[in-house]
């Protein structure tokens, strides 16, 4: 399974490599923010997207659904300290399968990337 990682934080795409690498996923790790997606999505043609969305200035979830409405084929999970039930129904609602909170990336994102494999 082809998994793109969007961050503006190469910390955070570091953390993220570094918890899928021992898998036999394509892992790209790309900077980038949700204006970004579509062409992401466009140009590379992955399975899943794992969005960076912990800054909530550049996450605008009206980019994550125009992204899941022209690329249905393309399972996105969001990364975002905000799991208040209004983002996550927003979140729901513009097509992210899965939110997963940063302290517990190392827990759920195996687990995450399986469902979203199921999903492909």
């Amino acid at each position: 399974m082809k998994i793109a990682m969007i961050s503006a934080d190469k910390l955070m795409l570091q953390q993220l490599h570094a918890v899928l690498d021992n898998t036999d996923h394509d892992l790209l790790t790309l900077p980038g923010e949700a204006p970004d997606l579509r062409g992401i999505a466009k140009e590379l043609a992955p399975d899943l997207m794992l969005v960076d969305g912990r800054n909530k200035e550049a996450l605008d979830l009206e980019h994550v659904e125009r992204l899941t409405m022209q690329y249905p084929g393309v399972a996105v999970t969001l990364i975002s300290e905000v799991v208040s039930p209004k983002f996550l129904l927003a979140a729901m609602r513009a097509g992210v399968r899965e939110v997963l909170s940063p302290p517990h990336l190392e827990d759920m994102l195996p687990a995450a990337v399986q469902i979203g494999r199921a999903h492909v």
